[in-house]
């Protein structure tokens, strides 16, 4: 059994239909363990974080066949990428760039790449040259 981290249920990480389709084991199995132990920490460091929640499904692992949820390239299709609510800070773009900055900053976090320009934490563990990206 891989990573499952302590503070994400897979209901808030992957998209229903998926879950529904291929079920819980598999869908962790899709699920990228060094992002899930990162969401982890920030969870840690910052409280409480939503991501498929108050109506959200695709801020997880996103259906690849879905045309309509981005490219099927995109690192939430490969269940590399989260996209995180935190709910006790304002959910404001220069928020979430503070949050971005410290993030950067620490060295724990050095796999991540961050979307910027978004008002939420968008982290994905993609091989790129740059940490940072425009939304």
């Amino acid at each position: 059994m891989g990573y499952r981290p302590q503070h994400y249920k897979i209901q808030e990480l992957v998209n229903p239909k998926l879950l529904s389709e291929f079920g819980e084991a598999k869908c962790w199995e899709m699920l990228d363990a060094d992002l899930l132990y990162m969401a982890d920490a920030i969870r840690d460091k910052y409280g409480a974080i939503g991501v498929n929640y108050g109506g959200l499904v695709d801020c997880g692992l996103r259906d690849w066949r879905n045309p309509t949820t981005g490219s099927s390239a995109s690192a939430h299709c490969h269940g590399k990428a989260l996209d995180l609510h935190i709910l006790n800070i304002p959910q404001t773009v220069g928020a979430y760039d503070k949050v971005r900055e410290e993030l950067l900053d620490n060295a724990m976090f050095l796999r991540l790449c961050f979307e910027t320009g978004v008002n939420w934490l968008h982290i994905d563990i993609n091989n790129r040259e740059y940490r940072t990206f425009s939304a």
